[in-house]
């Protein structure tokens, strides 16, 4: 079987520009050296032997068929019968073709078995019939991988000028006669335009005003100039770059290649093929037109990137109306960068529902239009891998003397925030033995983050003894850099923990005076005392009383966290209905969570069309008060329970205090639930995991049946032969993972029959969804009626609207 063409990565003699160049294990191996001329042309003296080829016309004869599109999977090569002469033996009946390397050679038609361009100068020349061929052409092997088309090979068919047309999938013009093919995907490339080497983005060394960068070059969209010694702004004006083609718009780029993975690779060239057959079906979207507006700063920057708005250079898609960068619009398949020398990076879309990760470059997240290696997971954004990068950087906020950039990655840890982060380029000091991370190069001096109630600064080093990051909660060496709080002797922070996003606001207070009212501790109280037992809340227009919860009403709740009133002193209003427990009713005004970097507000309702919303921590809906971020277009939301959760948490079901000290990625199994953490809370001395959502449940609970308190059980304690005394449903049957139980009467109820599925929303309110309005009514303790939706009994709360009765907030979405 013949060998399968494919593309390797190659670079010229001066290291200056990368293309994916086209080779065959036999007709065009790869070089020993990865240095070609700048033309990537090797002279034929120089290649290995050759074998003689076959004419192509009796290779694709031998397998013509009546379809109108048929492989052809024989050898291109020239078979010498030992037996017969040339023309007994019918099926090499032509002779070989000779090389030509012709270089002024320019035959009108181009090659007489393809209808591709005439594309190179290398042709061979059948001496029977006189006819020219391309090299391409003689030499194509039966299957080739292309970068442009990665999912599938591409086979080498012949493809009857009758057949419907198909434009090639590199240049859009026609492709018939000799083609390669993929018959799943109906992509089809001329053999010529198949082999052609696709150029790379790449850096280059500039000096500019005698400093040293690297900057961005892509040998067609953006090539190095001539002279090395530009403009102080770095900057090419239009008219003076070579002629530019028609851009497709991004959009349309990314979604032909769309898949249900959460990063997935862009391999479709960025250039708008103009169709000679076709308006607006394959490439619908007008091509983009370049603004070249030096005033331009549009909100929201790019329309297909998460970067900022880099550079005024941006192109305008007049059929979606959206504004792109430049660099997202020319972005080629791959580059090289000098952040990250020992792999290419793959242009990519990465969802944003995917696993946070960092810039390269900038440090914030980075989704959507990427460039990423998927060997070592350094991702970029796209205007930030185009970014040109100084060779030394001269005033560093971390250090005293100018750092230069260290190229090869190597294990060097870094002295700022003592981490050895192999894929995060590193800069060095040559004047002593200082090592950081391009990020770690500007790290804030003084900042104030959610964990601490004080601001805190950075230090290079710390006293010589046993340190705890009070974020989380891991041991900290002194000989490297890290956050402290000067009024708090024993609070210290990683430097990389501080300066989380989920930690800091990202805001540098050096020489911003600390000011008394940035202490919400004092805050004004929630609540005015009018006289013993008496208070006037501030959500409340009404003034409450305290008193003592003797008798258990499961339809007596606090209107702050929608919980019943299991026991304790409650505040009631001596007006209306409204109910408040103790705690509940001393909630703060404003609040600095461990969750959220900016402080939170209470509010009676949600910001939101019908009140709901859902918690930030542990995602259940709520109509009841909420701490909302107020900060710009912040969207963080806390239910009143969650806002209580504060480090240490004391969870009753567990010996030892938990802490919030997993980073955002980490989504461990609750030991609760056996479902995944979104936001756990994990113990330091064991490893005992709980979600906020389990955390949060009242650990004891009452029953109006029981007159006794029931607690809590989960994991091996659950009983299969157990039944729920609501529902009366087996535990096993319904595979509970938790539960609430009587040790005095032996009483079993599901969470959800005891508290309800649904229990932070109110009764008597409405929702939407989807433009339907549903009416939320409290329990009924005469029937139950039966759901419409997943036909059991109502448990708690019943949800009404469009003529249907439902059981859960779930069950209604399942009939929108």
């Amino acid at each position: 079987m013949d060998s399968i063409g494919g593309f390797h990565e190659i670079e010229s003699d001066d290291k200056l520009y990368q293309q994916l160049v086209y080779h065959h294990p036999k007709y065009k191996s790869k070089p020993q050296t990865k240095s070609l001329t700048l033309s990537d042309k090797t002279a034929s003296h120089d290649l290995p032997f050759q074998p003689l080829f076959l004419c192509p016309h009796p290779r694709v004869t031998k397998q013509l068929s009546d379809s109108l599109t048929c492989p052809i999977s024989n050898s291109p090569e020239y078979i010498v019968s030992a037996t017969k002469s040339d023309e007994e033996y019918k099926d090499h009946s032509l002779l070989p073709l000779f090389w030509c390397n012709n270089k002024e050679f320019d035959v009108d038609g181009g090659c007489n078995i393809c209808s591709g361009s005439n594309f190179g100068t290398d042709y061979y020349l059948c001496e029977l019939s006189d006819h020219i061929y391309h090299k391409e052409c003689v030499q194509s092997p039966f299957k080739i991988e292309h970068p442009y088309h990665p999912e599938h090979s591409l086979q080498l068919s012949y493809c009857d000028p009758n057949a419907p047309i198909i434009e090639c999938f590199c240049c859009g013009r026609i492709a018939t006669d000799l083609v390669y093919y993929c018959t799943i995907c109906d992509v089809l490339m001329h053999t010529v335009c198949a082999m052609k080497s696709i150029p790379l983005g790449g850096f280059h060394e500039l000096e500019n005003d005698g400093k040293l960068f690297f900057v961005y070059h892509h040998p067609k969209y953006q090539p190095i100039p001539q002279t090395k010694s530009p403009t102080s702004s770095n900057k090419i004006a239009s008219h003076d770059l070579p002629f530019q083609p028609l851009f497709l718009c991004p959009n349309l780029r990314v979604n032909k290649h769309s898949s249900d993975s959460l990063t997935y690779p862009i391999s479709y060239s960025p250039e708008y093929i103009v169709s000679t057959t076709k308006k607006g079906e394959d490439l619908s979207v007008l091509p983009l037109f370049w603004c070249n507006n030096k005033e331009f700063n549009v909100d929201g920057g790019c329309d297909i990137c998460s970067g900022s708005n880099f550079g005024t250079d941006y192109y305008l898609c007049v059929h979606c109306d959206k504004i792109y960068h430049k660099e997202c619009v020319q972005s080629p398949i791959s580059i090289k960068h000098p952040y990250h020398p020992e792999h290419s990076l793959q242009l990519s879309y990465r969802l944003p529902s995917a696993p946070d990760i960092g810039c390269l470059c900038c440090g914030t997240t980075a989704t959507d239009l990427v460039y990423g290696c998927t060997i070592c997971e350094a991702v970029m954004h796209t205007p930030c891998a185009m970014k040109s990068i100084p060779f030394v950087i001269d005033q560093p906020k971390s250090h005293d003397h100018s750092l230069t950039l260290f190229p090869r990655q190597a294990s060097l840890t870094c002295n700022v925030c003592g981490l050895l982060r192999k894929t995060y380029p590193t800069f060095v000091c040559l004047r002593c033995n200082f090592v950081a991370h391009n990020d770690c190069m500007y790290s804030p001096h003084i900042i104030k983050i959610s964990r601490h109630h004080h601001r805190i600064s950075y230090t290079a080093s710390l006293p010589s003894e046993e340190w705890s990051c009070g974020v989380c909660r891991k041991s900290i060496d002194g000989d490297y850099g890290a956050y402290t709080c000067e009024k708090c002797n024993d609070y210290v922070v990683h430097v990389r923990c501080a300066l989380r996003k989920d930690v800091w606001d990202g805001v540098e207070l050096q020489g911003s005076p600390e000011e008394e009212e940035d202490d919400i501790t004092k805050d004004v109280g929630p609540f005015e005392m009018i006289y013993e037992g008496v208070i006037l809340h501030f959500l409340h227009e009404h003034h409450l009383r305290l008193e003592v919860s003797i008798l258990y009403d499961e339809n007596k709740r606090c209107q702050a966290c929608v919980l019943p009133i299991f026991e304790g002193n409650f505040y009631s209003c001596m007006e209306c209905s409204f109910i408040l427990h103790e705690t509940c009713a001393k909630a703060r005004r404003r609040i600095q969570h461990a969750l959220h970097p900016h402080p939170l507000t209470l509010k009676a309702v949600a910001r939101y069309e019908y009140h709901d919303f859902s918690c930030s921590a542990c995602e259940r809906i709520s109509n009841a008060f909420v701490y909302e971020c107020k900060v710009g277009s912040c969207t963080f939301d806390l239910d009143v329970r969650c806002a209580s959760v504060s480090e240490p948490f004391h969870y009753k079901g567990h010996e030892h205090p938990l802490f919030l000290a997993l980073g955002p990625q980490e989504k461990p199994i609750c030991q609760v639930c056996k479902s995944q953490s979104q936001i756990p809370l994990n113990c330091i001395k064991c490893d005992f995991i709980i979600c906020m959502k389990c955390a949060t449940l009242p650990y004891k609970a009452r029953y109006k049946c029981d007159k006794h308190f029931l607690r809590i059980l989960c994991g091996d304690e659950v009983c299969e032969k157990d039944w729920c005394e609501v529902c009366e449903r087996n535990l096993g049957d319904t595979k509970t993972k938790n539960f609430y139980w009587c040790n005095e009467c032996c009483t079993t109820l599901h969470t959800e029959c005891l508290l309800g599925e649904d229990l932070y929303l109110k009764s008597g309110h409405y929702f939407g969804i989807d433009g339907k309005e549903f009416q939320i009514l409290g329990k009924s303790n005469l029937s139950r009626p039966v759901c419409d939706s997943c036909k059991k009994p109502c448990q708690g709360n019943i949800f009404t609207g469009e003529k249907v009765i439902l059981c859960s907030r779930r069950c209604v979405l399942s009939i929108v």
